[in-house]
């Protein structure tokens, strides 16, 4: 048998358990379950792109769509068995499906991510989606992600590929001021996807348009990284009595006052002060990916033996020892790598038989099997050779590089 036809045998019978999932939960559902076999009926007649999804942290996410607009049947303002279907991709296929049952109006296409959202504001985000599709503005909608017109009218320019959280936070760049370079920075942090603490971080954001003249945009990240880990950042640890929840040391730490250079002064003290704390160290089992190596050619037979290898680092002491050689806070990444929602790669230069040295630090999101972020010294942009090898070791194990306007500031 062909690998096509393994993937699409495999792909059938996890679309199948998924099914099987949703008529177990709706099985005192009448109603429910009437209005899901409805509108699968329909995507198995035009559009089994939606069936052909591939998992996504254990989730069917073409699955998890026809059951989420099947909650919102009483709300439907044409028949589905009128809708033609769509090819080409699930996403495409599930905003065409959502335009046919609920839209009064025509949306953006990255709007109808709503369907297979899978976070803790899934249903809200739904309810945006319904709300908006059949004439309500954003402004009215979501009071509480004070909106002006002009965020709106950004949020609902944004580009297709971007997630909602992502498309809220550019716009809110837009609005307040923010040109495309800072933009770009900015969406290259965490803040692309967090949208807690909203009033916050919207101070942040007014601070850097505000100090944009003396502000460098490799330092958009760091300074991130540090207000996070001091104010909102919980660890799960494990306790004498079981698992504990350690809050972040100062969560009521306050931007009033502060000046872009006071706070990086403060990200700075904040980075010597990383050294892993005696007694705190733990490890992790290795992801999936291999590590590489690269030979240096010599035109002179004498000259030392070069070589750069990318390597993952599996332990909270050799993060701390990475982030001390090349001043940035990788450090506290040791509790995602510990959870799997992160693992982290050196690049580093041996030269004969001495130890490596440090050159950029990788982190890789392994759910998705994405590069998100590569950062240098201080947290400086990584170019040149040292660039190359990342892509080449990207490639080969099939690691994808953003390609969107923020990429520049990972690779």
């Amino acid at each position: 048998m062909s690998h096509d036809a393994l993937f699409v045998r495999h792909q059938r019978r996890f679309a199948d358990e998924a099914i099987g999932k949703v008529y177990s939960q709706l099985w005192n559902d009448e109603q429910g379950l009437a209005s899901f076999e409805r509108l699968l009926s329909v995507v198995r007649r035009v559009a089994r792109v939606v069936l052909l999804a591939p998992p996504v942290e254990g989730q069917h996410l073409g699955v998890l769509s026809i059951a989420n607009l099947s909650r919102f049947a009483d709300r439907f303002v044409r028949p589905p068995e009128t809708w033609t279907g769509a090819g080409g991709s699930l996403p495409g296929a599930i905003a065409s499906l959502a335009q046919h049952l609920l839209g009064r109006y025509r949306v953006p296409r990255f709007l109808a991510k709503a369907w297979y959202a899978t976070d803790a504001r899934g249903e809200i985000k739904r309810e945006w989606y319904v709300s908006h599709v059949q004439g309500a503005s954003f402004r009215s909608i979501a009071p509480e992600l004070r909106m002006t017109r002009a965020m709106e009218d950004a949020f609902l320019r944004t580009p297709d590929h971007l997630e909602i959280e992502a498309g809220l936070r550019r716009a809110e760049l837009l609005a307040l001021g923010a040109d495309p370079p800072l933009v770009d920075a900015v969406m290259a942090t965490l803040l692309a996807s967090d949208a807690d603490h909203a009033d916050f971080w919207r101070s942040f954001l007014l601070l850097l348009v505000a100090a944009r003249s003396k502000l460098e945009l490799h330092q958009v990240g760091p300074m991130v990284d540090f207000i996070h880990a001091i104010r909102h950042h919980r660890v799960e640890a494990q306790g004498e009595h079981g698992p504990i929840i350690i809050e972040p040391p100062r969560p009521d730490f306050s931007l009033r006052g502060r000046t872009l250079a006071s706070l990086q002064r403060l990200v700075a003290a904040w980075h010597r002060g990383l050294e892993l704390p005696n007694g705190s160290d733990f490890t992790w089992n290795a992801s999936s990916s291999r590590p590489m190596a690269f030979a240096v050619e010599q035109n002179d037979p004498e000259a030392p033996v070069v070589r750069f290898e990318i390597a993952e680092l599996t332990s909270a002491a050799a993060l701390a020892w990475e982030g001390s050689r090349l001043g940035h806070c990788v450090a506290m990444y040791a509790h995602k790598c510990l959870h799997r929602q992160s693992s982290i790669w050196s690049l580093r230069r041996f030269v004969d038989d001495k130890p490596g040295k440090p050159i950029a630090t990788i982190e890789v999101d392994p759910k998705r099997r994405r590069i998100v972020q590569l950062r240098g010294f201080k947290n400086r942009w990584v170019t040149g050779s040292a660039e190359r090898y990342v892509r080449e070791w990207a490639a080969r194990e099939r690691l994808l590089i953003p390609s969107g306007p923020e990429s520049r500031w990972l690779l």
